[in-house]
């Protein structure tokens, strides 16, 4: 099936939703690899009830965006993490991504959907393990 004409392109399974996580998105975790996991906080949707923001990937390879360059945007990040928006379509999230450019974030978009604790968790699980950098 075709997008209708001036829809944004579909945003595939495999691209790689990157998530900028803040000091704050951290918690102790000594059994963890780096002492610290992701919390379910760093997935809470925005006050303004527009999603989780993330960078997409296909948008930032178009665009020659880095992930060094994502790092350099506010509020400050110490860690780079990924879900692939196939994760977030798939049960137990049950979720979608939209395309939501940025005068600061052209490769900007949002994870949008039901919204849960667990759904938050699940995320965070998931992006624990694919550091693309890791917190300092």
């Amino acid at each position: 099936m075709n997008a209708e004409p001036g829809a944004p392109d579909p945003i595939g399974d495999d691209v790689r939703l990157f998530r900028r996580i803040t000091q704050h998105h951290l918690v102790d975790a000594p059994s963890e690899p780096l002492g610290k996991r992701i919390s379910s906080a760093a997935f809470q949707p925005s006050s303004a009830d527009e999603g989780i923001s993330v960078s997409l990937e296909d948008t930032m390879d178009e665009l020659g965006i880095t992930s060094t360059d994502l790092m350099t945007l506010a509020p400050p990040s110490i860690g780079l993490s990924f879900v692939t928006a196939r994760q977030v379509r798939a049960p137990p999230v049950g979720k979608d991504v939209e395309r939501a450019p940025t005068g600061d974030d052209p490769s900007h978009g949002n994870i949008v959907g039901p919204d849960s604790t667990a759904r938050r968790r699940h995320l965070a699980r998931l992006a624990q393990v694919q550091w693309v950098i890791e917190p300092t």
